[in-house]
Protein backbone atom coordinates (compact mmCIF):
# COMPACT_ATOMS: atom_id res chain seq x y z
CA UNK A 1 0.00 0.00 0.00
CA UNK A 2 1.33 3.41 -0.96
CA UNK A 3 0.22 6.69 0.55
CA UNK A 4 0.68 8.81 -2.55
CA UNK A 5 1.37 8.43 -6.29
CA UNK A 6 4.64 10.33 -5.84
CA UNK A 7 6.10 7.30 -4.05
CA UNK A 8 5.89 5.44 -7.36
CA UNK A 9 7.19 8.31 -9.45
CA UNK A 10 3.68 9.25 -10.59
CA UNK A 11 1.48 12.30 -10.10
CA UNK A 12 -2.17 12.82 -9.01
CA UNK A 13 -4.86 12.55 -11.65
CA UNK A 14 -5.47 15.76 -13.52
CA UNK A 15 -1.93 17.05 -13.29
CA UNK A 16 -0.09 17.77 -16.54
CA UNK A 17 3.01 16.01 -17.84
CA UNK A 18 4.93 19.27 -17.69
CA UNK A 19 4.51 19.29 -13.93
CA UNK A 20 5.70 15.70 -13.77
CA UNK A 21 8.86 16.63 -15.66
CA UNK A 22 9.48 19.46 -13.21
CA UNK A 23 8.98 17.03 -10.36
CA UNK A 24 11.73 14.81 -11.73
CA UNK A 25 14.07 17.80 -11.46
CA UNK A 26 12.78 19.02 -8.12
CA UNK A 27 11.22 16.32 -5.92
CA UNK A 28 9.88 18.92 -3.52
CA UNK A 29 7.80 20.66 -6.17
CA UNK A 30 4.76 18.45 -5.70
CA UNK A 31 4.58 19.28 -2.02
CA UNK A 32 4.41 22.95 -2.85
CA UNK A 33 1.81 22.36 -5.55
CA UNK A 34 -0.45 20.30 -3.34
CA UNK A 35 -1.28 23.21 -1.03
CA UNK A 36 -1.79 20.77 1.82
CA UNK A 37 -3.01 22.30 5.08
CA UNK A 38 -2.50 20.83 8.58
CA UNK A 39 -5.74 19.89 10.34
CA UNK A 40 -5.40 22.59 13.03
CA UNK A 41 -5.19 25.23 10.32
CA UNK A 42 -8.12 23.73 8.43
CA UNK A 43 -10.54 23.74 11.35
CA UNK A 44 -9.88 27.45 11.85
CA UNK A 45 -11.01 28.22 8.31
CA UNK A 46 -14.59 29.50 7.89
CA UNK A 47 -14.79 27.65 4.56
CA UNK A 48 -14.27 24.32 6.34
CA UNK A 49 -17.28 24.82 8.58
CA UNK A 50 -19.22 26.34 5.72
CA UNK A 51 -18.79 23.16 3.70
CA UNK A 52 -19.64 20.99 6.70
CA UNK A 53 -22.87 22.84 7.48
CA UNK A 54 -23.95 23.14 3.85
CA UNK A 55 -23.38 19.43 3.36
CA UNK A 56 -25.17 18.83 6.65
CA UNK A 57 -28.37 20.52 5.51
CA UNK A 58 -28.55 18.12 2.56
CA UNK A 59 -27.63 15.18 4.80
CA UNK A 60 -30.59 16.22 6.96
CA UNK A 61 -32.86 15.47 4.01
CA UNK A 62 -31.25 12.06 3.52
CA UNK A 63 -31.96 11.06 7.10
CA UNK A 64 -35.51 12.39 6.95
CA UNK A 65 -36.38 10.67 3.68
CA UNK A 66 -34.86 7.38 4.84
CA UNK A 67 -36.96 7.34 8.01
CA UNK A 68 -40.19 9.02 6.92
CA UNK A 69 -40.73 8.86 3.15
CA UNK A 70 -42.49 5.48 3.09
CA UNK A 71 -44.74 6.59 5.97
CA UNK A 72 -45.44 9.89 4.20
CA UNK A 73 -46.44 8.07 1.01
CA UNK A 74 -48.69 5.78 3.03
CA UNK A 75 -50.31 8.86 4.54
CA UNK A 76 -50.90 10.10 0.97
CA UNK A 77 -52.79 6.95 0.03
CA UNK A 78 -50.08 4.60 -1.24
CA UNK A 79 -49.32 1.16 0.17
CA UNK A 80 -46.24 0.45 2.26
CA UNK A 81 -45.04 -2.02 -0.39
CA UNK A 82 -45.31 0.62 -3.12
CA UNK A 83 -43.54 3.15 -0.92
CA UNK A 84 -40.70 0.69 -0.34
CA UNK A 85 -40.43 0.09 -4.09
CA UNK A 86 -40.26 3.84 -4.70
CA UNK A 87 -37.51 4.36 -2.14
CA UNK A 88 -35.54 1.37 -3.38
CA UNK A 89 -35.77 2.63 -6.95
CA UNK A 90 -34.60 6.05 -5.80
CA UNK A 91 -31.49 4.56 -4.20
CA UNK A 92 -30.81 2.54 -7.34
CA UNK A 93 -31.06 5.62 -9.53
CA UNK A 94 -28.87 7.60 -7.15
CA UNK A 95 -26.10 5.06 -7.70
CA UNK A 96 -26.01 5.90 -11.40
CA UNK A 97 -26.24 9.60 -10.55
CA UNK A 98 -23.00 9.33 -8.57
CA UNK A 99 -21.13 8.55 -11.78
CA UNK A 100 -22.63 11.60 -13.44
CA UNK A 101 -21.84 13.80 -10.44
CA UNK A 102 -18.21 12.70 -10.40
CA UNK A 103 -17.87 13.27 -14.14
CA UNK A 104 -19.39 16.75 -13.91
CA UNK A 105 -17.29 17.64 -10.88
CA UNK A 106 -14.12 17.25 -12.96
CA UNK A 107 -15.39 19.83 -15.44
CA UNK A 108 -17.40 22.31 -13.39
CA UNK A 109 -16.43 24.01 -10.09
CA UNK A 110 -17.44 21.58 -7.37
CA UNK A 111 -19.07 24.17 -5.14
CA UNK A 112 -21.30 25.21 -8.04
CA UNK A 113 -22.18 21.58 -8.78
CA UNK A 114 -23.02 20.97 -5.12
CA UNK A 115 -25.26 24.03 -5.13
CA UNK A 116 -27.19 22.85 -8.19
CA UNK A 117 -27.60 19.24 -7.09
CA UNK A 118 -28.49 20.30 -3.55
CA UNK A 119 -31.30 22.45 -4.93
CA UNK A 120 -32.50 19.55 -7.08
CA UNK A 121 -32.54 17.30 -4.03
CA UNK A 122 -34.55 19.84 -2.02
CA UNK A 123 -37.03 20.23 -4.88
CA UNK A 124 -37.44 16.45 -4.84
CA UNK A 125 -38.38 16.55 -1.16
CA UNK A 126 -41.00 19.24 -1.80
CA UNK A 127 -42.36 17.26 -4.74
CA UNK A 128 -42.69 14.18 -2.51
CA UNK A 129 -45.61 15.84 -0.73
CA UNK A 130 -47.65 15.74 -3.96
CA UNK A 131 -47.09 12.07 -4.88
CA UNK A 132 -50.37 10.16 -5.21
CA UNK A 133 -49.53 7.68 -7.97
CA UNK A 134 -46.70 5.50 -9.25
CA UNK A 135 -46.36 7.76 -12.28
CA UNK A 136 -45.77 10.79 -10.05
CA UNK A 137 -43.39 8.71 -7.97
CA UNK A 138 -41.24 7.98 -11.02
CA UNK A 139 -40.56 11.71 -11.33
CA UNK A 140 -39.51 11.78 -7.68
CA UNK A 141 -37.14 8.86 -8.28
CA UNK A 142 -35.34 10.80 -11.02
CA UNK A 143 -35.33 14.23 -9.35
CA UNK A 144 -34.42 13.25 -5.80
CA UNK A 145 -32.17 10.40 -6.94
CA UNK A 146 -30.21 12.74 -9.19
CA UNK A 147 -29.79 15.44 -6.56
CA UNK A 148 -28.90 13.02 -3.77
CA UNK A 149 -26.64 10.72 -5.77
CA UNK A 150 -24.65 13.32 -7.68
CA UNK A 151 -23.78 15.12 -4.45
CA UNK A 152 -22.05 12.12 -2.88
CA UNK A 153 -18.75 12.10 -4.82
CA UNK A 154 -18.69 15.89 -4.99
CA UNK A 155 -19.00 16.32 -1.23
CA UNK A 156 -15.91 14.16 -0.69
CA UNK A 157 -13.85 15.42 -3.62
CA UNK A 158 -14.25 19.09 -2.77
CA UNK A 159 -12.53 18.57 0.58
CA UNK A 160 -9.50 17.06 -1.09
CA UNK A 161 -9.41 19.88 -3.63
CA UNK A 162 -9.73 22.59 -0.99
CA UNK A 163 -7.57 21.20 1.82
CA UNK A 164 -5.15 18.78 0.17
CA UNK A 165 -4.20 15.22 1.04
CA UNK A 166 -2.14 15.66 4.18
CA UNK A 167 -5.06 15.69 6.64
CA UNK A 168 -7.78 14.28 4.38
CA UNK A 169 -8.91 11.61 6.84
CA UNK A 170 -9.11 14.08 9.72
CA UNK A 171 -10.99 16.54 7.54
CA UNK A 172 -13.63 13.94 6.70
CA UNK A 173 -13.91 12.84 10.33
CA UNK A 174 -14.37 16.32 11.79
CA UNK A 175 -16.75 17.26 8.97
CA UNK A 176 -19.01 14.38 9.96
CA UNK A 177 -19.79 15.93 13.36
CA UNK A 178 -22.21 18.66 12.15
CA UNK A 179 -23.42 16.40 9.34
CA UNK A 180 -24.39 13.57 11.69
CA UNK A 181 -26.00 16.03 14.10
CA UNK A 182 -28.20 17.49 11.36
CA UNK A 183 -28.93 14.05 9.92
CA UNK A 184 -30.23 13.06 13.36
CA UNK A 185 -32.21 16.25 13.95
CA UNK A 186 -34.04 16.09 10.61
CA UNK A 187 -36.02 12.87 11.19
CA UNK A 188 -36.75 13.87 14.79
CA UNK A 189 -38.19 17.24 13.74
CA UNK A 190 -40.23 15.62 10.96
CA UNK A 191 -41.71 13.14 13.44
CA UNK A 192 -42.62 15.85 15.93
CA UNK A 193 -44.28 17.96 13.24
CA UNK A 194 -46.25 14.99 11.93
CA UNK A 195 -47.54 14.32 15.45
CA UNK A 196 -48.55 17.98 15.75
CA UNK A 197 -50.01 18.66 12.29
CA UNK A 198 -51.05 15.17 11.26
CA UNK A 199 -49.12 15.54 8.00
CA UNK A 200 -45.52 15.52 6.82
CA UNK A 201 -46.04 18.42 4.42
CA UNK A 202 -44.95 21.22 6.73
CA UNK A 203 -41.92 19.28 7.95
CA UNK A 204 -40.77 18.48 4.42
CA UNK A 205 -41.22 22.10 3.34
CA UNK A 206 -39.22 23.51 6.26
CA UNK A 207 -36.39 20.99 5.94
CA UNK A 208 -36.26 21.48 2.18
CA UNK A 209 -36.05 25.25 2.70
CA UNK A 210 -33.13 24.78 5.08
CA UNK A 211 -31.42 22.58 2.48
CA UNK A 212 -32.04 25.20 -0.22
CA UNK A 213 -30.33 27.83 1.92
CA UNK A 214 -27.45 25.44 2.58
CA UNK A 215 -27.11 24.67 -1.12
CA UNK A 216 -26.86 28.35 -1.99
CA UNK A 217 -24.24 28.62 0.75
CA UNK A 218 -21.90 26.46 -1.35
CA UNK A 219 -21.50 29.41 -3.71
CA UNK A 220 -19.74 31.31 -0.90
CA UNK A 221 -17.38 28.43 -0.09
CA UNK A 222 -14.37 29.50 -2.15
CA UNK A 223 -11.23 27.42 -2.60
CA UNK A 224 -8.67 28.60 0.02
CA UNK A 225 -5.83 27.72 -2.37
CA UNK A 226 -6.85 30.62 -4.62
CA UNK A 227 -5.79 33.09 -1.96
CA UNK A 228 -2.40 31.38 -1.63
CA UNK A 229 -1.56 31.46 -5.34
Amino acid sequence: IRNSPEELGEIPDGRGFAEKEKKDLDRNLTTRLDNDFPIMTIIKMPVFWGLAICNGTSAMLIGTMTVHLILALKDQGMSVQTGAWIWGSTMLFSGAAQIFGGYLGDRVPKNLSLCVFGIIQAVGVIYATFITSVYMASIFVVVYGLGFGARIPLGTAIRGEYFGRKAFGSVLGVSMLPMMLLMTVGPYVAGLMFDHYGSYDMAFYILALAALVGSIGFLFCKNPNQSRS
